[in-house]
């Protein structure tokens, strides 16, 4: 359910992301939400070319690469494959991507303008190993792609291969390095003013090549700005079997804090909700990253010691604090009808407007208005005592008014009050 959730809130940031984009791009959202996707793999077995090897900056791109037959969709003119040859001689940036990776998204109408100053001298060649149907008709994309992602293997996107007009790989990069001034030096055949793209691995250590193991007593990380060669990671530091650990690579200060609010809450018999928060205005917007392991046998200290890190090292401070607090309180309307489920297959539905539960727990209901900040910022508080299954349906979960009435004629109100809650307060040091 959590899970769940939370995808909403990413739904939510897409939307706002593609506001600020071309209209071209908004077609996207129709497919951002799908986060698992069928991809067939596309060998060189399957075009009858040798099976290849990776390729690194410096070396030239070997014949067979030129001639290798590549799907595309939204082809210019129709086509359905091409091949890297169809555009030797020009500049080609390869850019790796995915119809939900935001920063692949954002650069496109950037690459567009670029390509469009340096014709025909330059082409950016998008490719995803996503399957055609998804891709917006808006997009013209190699699909399905594995050979190209075996000779240029990389972990995170948006990744970009440089290929010269001259025939050699002259850099791997990340978003920052397409500029204007980038593009006149791979023209020129010159290295390009910046890092190449290192790919970390979050399951180790961060900023080193260390794993855990029983000979790390501790360990403590805390680095504020943007943390090259990871994404926005979160990953469990775990040692025979028991989480020591955990990590979280270029988030926000607050999912930071939240990765300790959480269990946490848990801890003192609550659930942590972002109606919860109780936050300083102008909450820092740079990225974070955090690494902790606690001694084996000290597991149960994790959480309270990743606050501690946060606290002494960050620029605010975070407790959890019980205070009177307006709420939304769910209750029974009606003590005489039943709240139990009619039975059958557990059915959950959350789409955009509406929700519903068929053989759920009442708490799936709760947790879904605690995660819609739509149709109020109050939390909500279970107070009907039922812990059963039920069938419960909203035909409109981001009106209040429209949940309180079909509450209503299913057994339920939800009503304004105070109750004593466990808060999140977060506030500024001086």
């Amino acid at each position: 359910m959590k899970r769940n959730l939370r995808l909403r809130g990413c739904y939510t940031q897409i939307i706002c992301i593609f506001r600020c984009l071309k209209p071209r791009y908004n077609s996207l959202l129709a497919v951002l939400t799908i986060m698992c996707l069928e991809a067939r793999a596309q060998s060189l077995e399957e075009s009858g070319a040798a099976t290849p090897g990776k390729l690194n900056v410096g070396d030239t791109i070997p014949e067979y690469l030129w001639h290798l037959p590549l799907q595309v969709v939204n082809h210019p003119e129709g086509r359905e494959t091409i091949t890297l040859g169809d555009y030797r001689g020009k500049l080609i940036i390869l850019d790796f991507w995915a119809t939900f990776c935001i920063p692949c998204l954002r650069v496109f109408p950037k690459q567009d303008s670029l390509q469009s100053r340096f014709q025909p001298n330059v082409v950016f060649l998008r490719t995803t190993s996503q399957a055609k149907h998804v891709i917006p008709d808006s997009i013209y994309s190699v699909v399905e792609d594995e050979s190209l992602r075996q000779i240029f293997p990389h972990r995170l996107i948006p990744h970009y291969v440089w290929i010269s007009p001259s025939g050699h790989m002259l850099a791997t990069t990340a978003d920052e390095a397409i500029e204007e001034k980038n593009i006149v030096l791979a023209l020129a055949n010159q290295s390009l003013e910046i890092k190449p793209k290192r790919d970390r691995d979050k399951n180790q250590l961060l900023l080193t090549d260390t794993d855990l193991s029983d000979s790390l007593l501790a360990y403590a990380f805390l680095h504020r700005g943007k943390l090259e060669g990871y994404g926005s990671e979160s990953a469990k530091r775990k040692s025979n079997g028991a989480v020591r650990g955990r990590a979280l690579t270029n988030r926000g200060i607050l999912n930071l804090y939240m990765a300790a609010m959480i269990p946490l809450f848990d801890e003192l018999g609550d659930q942590y909700s972002q109606k919860r928060n109780r936050l300083p205005e102008n909450l820092d917007t740079a990225y974070y990253s955090l690494d902790i392991v606690v001694p084996a046998g000290q597991e149960q200290q994790l959480y309270i010691r990743l606050l501690r890190l946060l606290n002494e090292s960050s620029p605010y401070e975070g407790r959890i604090e019980k205070q009177m607090a307006p709420c939304l309180v769910l209750q029974r309307a009606d003590s005489n009808q039943t709240l139990a489920t009619k039975g059958g297959k557990p059915v959950f539905s959350y789409p955009e407007e509406g929700f519903s539960i068929t053989n759920y727990p009442l708490s799936y209901l709760v947790n879904a208005l605690n995660g819609n900040t739509r149709f109020s910022p109050l939390p909500v508080v279970d107070e009907t005592g039922y812990t059963g299954q039920v069938d419960i349906t909203l035909q409109n979960i981001n009106s209040l008014p429209a949940i309180q009435r079909d509450l209503r004629a299913q057994g339920l109100k939800l009503t304004e009050s105070k109750r004593p809650l466990n808060l999140f307060i977060l506030t500024a040091k001086p």
